[in-house]
């Protein structure tokens, strides 16, 4: 087995994640376990590693 580039599998996942926390968030809102948050992608907990991964880092 030849391992190449594994980047896309890096922002796969980090996209995969964010999916996961995304609906995850809108549950406990949902739900009442927390408020509505201002700005939901405060609920997106690891956005600057994704931007880090895709090259939009500050």
């Amino acid at each position: 087995v030849e391992i190449g580039d594994l980047d896309w599998f890096y922002v796969y996942s980090a996209v995969v994640w964010c999916c996961v926390f995304m609906r995850t968030g809108a549950r406990r809102v949902h739900f009442g376990e927390v408020e509505k948050p201002a700005d939901v992608e405060t609920r997106f907990y690891h956005a600057s590693l994704l931007k880090r991964l895709i090259g939009e880092a500050d």
